[in-house]
């Protein structure tokens, strides 16, 4: 997670977590996904806490922020259904 902010010139990020651009997205494009994905990650688990058996309100849908929110609630309740079968 970041800690010293987002808005620096250049950072330092250890290379597993380097990934290449996607083809079909321009360099704007491709550098708002992670923007998006950490905004919405955050906002369900370490804001929100969400656990299994909760039911979760995503308002703002046509947005990308919230449309990362559904696919991580959705990715997790489907994981919580496997380990309990």
């Amino acid at each position: 997670m970041p800690t010293d902010g987002a808005f620096a010139e250049y950072v330092m990020v250890p290379i597993d977590r380097l990934h290449h651009k996607p083809f079909h997205l321009d360099f704007l494009q491709a550098a708002t996904l992670p923007l998006g994905g950490l905004t919405a990650f955050r906002a369900l688990f370490r804001r929100g806490e969400l656990r299994s058996g909760q039911n979760v309100l995503i308002s703002g849908f046509g947005g990308g922020v919230a449309q990362f929110a559904f696919l991580f609630a959705n990715s997790w309740g489907q994981c919580i259904r496997k380990f309990r079968k």
